[in-house]
């Protein structure tokens, strides 16, 4: 499994989002897994654009992310394998 990307948008709607990561094929159990570099909304980000949440941890194709987007907010979140 090389790099991966997932990025999302919201409208003007605050949104909560459960993403299962079993499209991170070769990232299974045993595998290393994924170091997920996680750039999101912070709780501050609907009264301040510029507040970010910066988070990696380490995950596999069993995990599943909650991602939280503010208002009109985003997030970027990048795996990379972990060999």
């Amino acid at each position: 499994m090389g790099r991966c990307l997932l990025s999302g948008l919201t409208d003007s709607k605050a949104r909560t989002l459960t993403v299962p990561l079993d499209f991170l094929k070769g990232a299974g159990p045993g595998s290393g897994g994924c170091r997920a570099e996680i750039y999101a909304d912070s709780p501050e980000s609907a009264d301040n654009v510029e507040k970010l949440s910066e988070v990696t941890r380490k995950v596999d194709l069993t995990d599943t992310l909650t991602i939280t987007m503010a208002s009109a907010g985003n997030v970027a979140e990048r795996f990379v394998p972990v060999h």
